[in-house]
C-alpha cells in the first residue's frame, strides 16, 4: 500500500510538473479571461496561429470550447491573433480559410501537444513555440485535461482520446496536403511536431490508416519529442512512414514525466531510452547530458539559456535546416550509426 502510494503521489507530481506553464518570453500564462471570441469575419494583422481543434463547441460565456471531444467528431477551425497578454479567436469555415488568414510567408510547424491541456493551455504554448522560433504554427488542438479529473484519471482519459481520435488527425493531413498543393511555393517547409503523449495521436492514426496517400515529400520533418510511446517495435510502424525527408527522435532516459508514465503503463517510452532493432530511416538524439530530468526543454527558457544549442537544434528542427551529425562540435555518436548526443 506504501508503495501504491508513492506511485500515485510520483505520477501526479511528474503531471503537475508537466503541466505548468511559467511566465516567459515578455507574457504571461493564458487563461480564458484572456482570449476573447470574434465574429468569424475578424480579421487583424497582429502575429498568428491556426488552430484544428477536436474540442466540442458550448456557448457558455467566455469558455467556447470544451474539455472533450466533440461528439459528432467534426473538426473546427480557428484564426488565434496575439499581441501581448491578449488573444482573439475568430472562427473559419475550413483549414483553407484559416490559413489563407496568416499571411506570412515562413516555414509551417504542425503541433501536437501532450497529455494536461486545456484550449488556453495549447494556446499559451502554441504563442511561446511561435515567439521562440520565428514560425507558423498550426496547432493540432485534442483534449488532455479535464479539471474536474485527478491526475490519473486524466492521464487515462488523455490515452483513451489518443485512440479515438486516428481519424480525424487523417482527415486534418489531408486537408493540409490538399491546401498545399494549392500553395507550393508559400508552403515550401513543412514539420510536423509531436510531444510527449501527441505522439500518440499520430501512432494510433499511422496503425490504424497508413500514409500511402499522402505522397512522397509531403512534409520535410516528422520529429518525436520525448515520446510517450511504447519504444519497443517502434520500428515496426516507424519505418512504414516515407511522406517526409527526415525523421528525428530525441530521447532523455532520466525524463521524470516518461518515467513515470513507464510505471504506470508498464511499458518503456521512447522518448526515454533506445531499444533495438532501431528505425533506419531515423536520428535519435540523446539530450539527457543538457536537460537532465526536464521533459518540456524545447520551451523551457531558463534550460534554453543556459543551453543555447538546444534551441539552435529545435530550430533547426522547424525550419528544415541540414541536422549534421558528423559534426564533432554538436554531437558524438552514441548509438552505433543512428544515435547521437547533443553536447
Amino acid at each position: 500500500m506504501k508503495r501504491l502510494f508513492f506511485l500515485i503521489s510520483f505520477l501526479l507530481a511528474a503531471g503537475l510538473h508537466a503541466q505548468t506553464n511559467t511566465p516567459g518570453a515578455g507574457y504571461t500564462r493564458c487563461t480564458w479571461t484572456e482570449i476573447q471570441l470574434m465574429d468569424s469575419s475578424y480579421h487583424s494583422v497582429d502575429s498568428s496561429i491556426v488552430f484544428v481543434t477536436t474540442r466540442g463547441v458550448q456557448n457558455t460565456p467566455h469558455v467556447f470550447l470544451t474539455n472533450n471531444i466533440a461528439s459528432d467528431s467534426t473538426l473546427h477551425f480557428f484564426t488565434v491573433y496575439f499581441r501581448g497578454n491578449q488573444w482573439k479567436a475568430a472562427p473559419r469555415l475550413s483549414l483553407a480559410e484559416a490559413l489563407k488568414g496568416m499571411g506570412n510567408k515562413l516555414d509551417y510547424l504542425v503541433y501536437t501537444e501532450g497529455d494536461g491541456k486545456t484550449f488556453p493551455d495549447n494556446v499559451d504554448r502554441s504563442t511561446r513555440m511561435t515567439r521562440l522560433y520565428k514560425t507558423n504554427v498550426i496547432m493540432f488542438d485534442w483534449p488532455t485535461r479535464v479539471t474536474e479529473y485527478n491526475g490519473i484519471q486524466n492521464i487515462h482519459n488523455t490515452a483513451r482520446n489518443a485512440k479515438s481520435l486516428a481519424r480525424q488527425y487523417h482527415t486534418f493531413l489531408l486537408m493540409l496536403k490538399d491546401f498545399k498543393a494549392t500553395l507550393p511555393v508559400q508552403m515550401a517547409h513543412i514539420s510536423l511536431f509531436f510531444h510527449s503523449m501527441g505522439n500518440a495521436v499520430f501512432k494510433n492514426y499511422v496503425t490504424h490508416y497508413g500514409t500511402s496517400d499522402l505522397g512522397k515529400g509531403f512534409v520535410n520533418n516528422l520529429i518525436f519529442n520525448a515520446a510517450c510511446v511504447p519504444v519497443r517495435h517502434h520500428r515496426q510502424w516507424m519505418e512504414t512512414l516515407y511522406f517526409q525527408d527526415h525523421i528525428y527522435v530525441t530521447y532523455n532516459r532520466k525524463d521524470r514525466t516518461l518515467r513515470a508514465a513507464t510505471w504506470l503503463f508498464h511499458k518503456r517510452m521512447m522518448g526515454c531510452q533506445l531499444h533495438r532493432p532501431l528505425a533506419t530511416n531515423a536520428m535519435y538524439i540523446n539530450l539527457h547530458p543538457l536537460v537532465q530530468n526536464h521533459h518540456n526543454y524545447f520551451l523551457d527558457q531558463s534550460l534554453l539559456s543556459v543551453h543555447p544549442q538546444i534551441l539552435r537544434l529545435y530550430g533547426d528542427f522547424f525550419h528544415a535546416l541540414p541536422i549534421l551529425p558528423g559534426n564533432p562540435a554538436l554531437f558524438i555518436n552514441a548509438g552505433k550509426g543512428r544515435g547521437y548526443t547533443l553536447l
